[in-house]
C-alpha cells in the first residue's frame, strides 16, 4: 500500500497536480487515487468519464470542496445523468457534463445525494 507522499509523487509525475498548493495536492492525489482504483474495477465506462473524472476532481479541489463521503461511483452516475441531458448538438457533451457535475457538487454543500 502506498503512503500519501508516494501517491502525490505519482500524480505529480502525470502533471495532474500543477498549480495546486501542498494541501490541494494532497487532497487531489488522494481522490485521484480513489477514482483510479474504482475505474479499474468498472467493466464499461461510458461517455469518456475515465478522463473527465480527473478534471472534475481538480476543479472541485480548486473550489475548496470537501470530499466528505466521496463516492467515485456516485460521481460517475451524476456525470452520466448530466451527459445524457445534453441535447444541443453544438455543445461538447463531455465538457457540459463535467461542468454540470461540478455545479451539482458545489450546490450540495458536501452532502451529495443522487437525484
Amino acid at each position: 500500500m502506498k503512503n500519501d507522499k508516494e501517491i502525490v509523487e505519482i500524480w505529480e509525475k502525470l502533471g495532474l497536480l500543477n498549480k495546486l498548493n501542498d494541501t490541494e495536492k494532497n487532497t487531489a492525489a488522494t481522490y485521484y487515487q480513489k477514482m483510479a482504483e474504482t475505474l479499474m474495477k468498472f467493466d464499461n465506462i461510458k461517455y469518456d468519464f475515465d478522463t473527465a473524472a480527473f478534471a472534475i476532481i481538480y476543479r472541485l479541489v480548486k473550489s475548496g470542496y470537501k470530499f466528505d463521503g466521496f463516492s467515485p461511483t456516485e460521481m460517475y452516475t451524476i456525470y452520466c445523468n448530466n451527459y445524457e441531458k445534453v441535447t444541443d448538438p453544438t455543445k461538447d457533451k463531455v465538457a457540459e457534463a463535467s461542468v454540470s457535475t461540478c455545479n451539482y457538487y458545489s450546490k450540495t454543500r458536501n452532502t451529495p445525494k443522487i437525484k
